[in-house]
């Protein structure tokens, strides 16, 4: 599902941002 409305970027990113985070502390 592809909306583009700003809540769902933001959503995006922030899941987005999880997963970086999850990698980098895991090291």
């Amino acid at each position: 599902v592809i909306n583009h409305q700003p809540y769902d970027q933001k959503a995006d990113v922030f899941s987005f941002a999880i997963v970086l985070w999850e990698l980098a502390t895991s090291k």
